[in-house]
């Protein structure tokens, strides 16, 4: 007797012929022992198969439950990963007029790079003259609302709308440096960076450079652009 069957229990080491034929006459799905004393049950290949079906089928669904999980909260926090756009509206509140005061605004707080700015109409003539003394500032666009007659003068404002990046209601002034960084670079009439809101009412707006050099203002009537002026020497 080998080795192998010494390690076999002794009643598995006794077995009769007769227990021996029937091993031999056992499925094709079943192996026999080296020596063909004791028959020992294989795994049918039909149902590795099936197996190795259903673990693929379980790791296509994981994949596509993280997709569409990591979908929805690139979708719910913004565009692919952009934070949600907030508006900023001019309160005035703060007798400063700086823009770093978070009562000067609604909701209360200082605006941050990307937001939309709002300067409505309707407020005392004192709450209309602001100071941006914010450095490296960025917004997407700034809108004037109402009959409204803002200043705005201080540091200056990089606005990054392909188009609309200004929107003017009233007679305002806008006494700092504009960059306009998401404009197409070749002029198109579709892509108006500065126009004028609908109403029906004239519309006037004066954009002077903060070292007071080069001033320009625009005039609409329900958003159809009427004039523009340009002042190379402002002040001289």
């Amino acid at each position: 007797m080998t080795r192998e069957n010494n390690l076999l229990p002794a009643d598995d080491r006794a077995i009769s012929p007769e227990r021996q034929a029937g091993a031999a006459r056992r499925p094709s799905g079943y192996r026999a022992s080296p020596n063909n004393w004791i028959a020992i049950p294989a795994v049918p290949e039909l149902i590795n198969g099936t197996n190795k079906r259903n673990f693929q089928n379980r790791m296509k669904m994981a994949l596509r439950l993280s997709f569409w999980t990591t979908l929805l909260l690139m979708m719910t926090q913004g565009a692919f990963g952009q934070p949600t756009t907030t508006t900023n509206t001019w309160t005035g509140a703060d007798p400063s007029g700086y823009w770093s005061a978070p009562a000067n605004w609604s909701p209360a707080g200082v605006p941050v790079n990307g937001n939309d700015l709002v300067f409505p109409g309707g407020l005392p003539p004192g709450d209309m003259v602001s100071t941006n003394d914010l450095t490296d500032s960025f917004f997407r666009s700034i809108r004037f609302g109402g009959a409204s007659r803002h200043t705005i003068r201080g540091n200056p404002i990089t606005l990054t709308n392909r188009a609309n990046c200004i929107i003017n209601s009233g007679t305002n002034v806008i006494a700092c440096d504009l960059t306009f960084s998401g404009t197409p670079t070749t002029p198109d009439y579709q892509f108006s960076s500065i126009r004028g809101s609908q109403g029906g009412t004239r519309t006037e707006l004066t954009v002077i450079s903060a070292d007071n050099s080069l001033a320009a203002t625009f005039a609409w009537n329900t958003a159809v652009w009427l004039s523009m002026e340009i002042t190379p020497t402002l002040f001289p």
